[in-house]
């Protein structure tokens, strides 16, 4: 029987005695293995939407899903074309800023129709390199000319020779 966790304890302890762990982690029986005529339940958490409030852009829905951190949001918001160009900012629910390392099942008042609040930050030293390096990984997906630059080994010399 496999149990979230929310459960009474006399449910835990019946679901200790009725069948010892097995080794390899798996629920099939084995050769000579009685079926004890147990059902095994298994619970999903199932994802939901909340909004996005950042400013200068309309607001917009996100689907989650409560084993998600609050980084992936962050990342995610880092990697969307209308939000891109924002690397240094915090999360906020109600007021309340959002660890980034917490899972979003963890945030106490964040359910379905929730609005996060993107709120920028001062950029520290460490911040504002990784808002240049952030950049400069969207200009270089945005030009396919490498060769004007010379990069990764590419020119117009080289490649002239190829295309005559």
């Amino acid at each position: 029987m496999l149990l979230n966790g929310d459960c009474p304890e006399s449910l835990k302890k019946e679901a200790a005695a009725a069948e010892p762990p097995r080794e390899n982690g798996l629920d099939e029986a084995g050769p000579g293995d009685e079926t004890t005529g147990q059902e095994v339940i298994v619970i999903q958490d199932t994802g939901f939407s909340v909004k996005i409030l950042a400013p200068g852009i309309e607001p917009f829905s996100l689907q989650v899903s409560p084993q998600e951190m609050v980084q992936e949001i962050h990342q995610v918001l880092m990697d969307r074309e209308d939000t891109c160009h924002r690397t240094c900012f915090s999360l906020h629910l109600d007021g309340n800023v959002l660890d980034h390392f917490s899972e979003l099942r963890s945030v106490e008042g964040l359910q379905e129709g929730s609005v996060l609040r993107v709120v920028e930050e001062p950029y520290t030293v460490r911040e504002a390199r990784i808002h240049v390096r952030h950049v400069r990984d969207l200009l270089k997906s945005l030009d396919p000319s490498d060769a004007f630059n010379g990069v990764d080994c590419n020119s117009l010399s080289f490649l002239s020779v190829f295309t005559d």
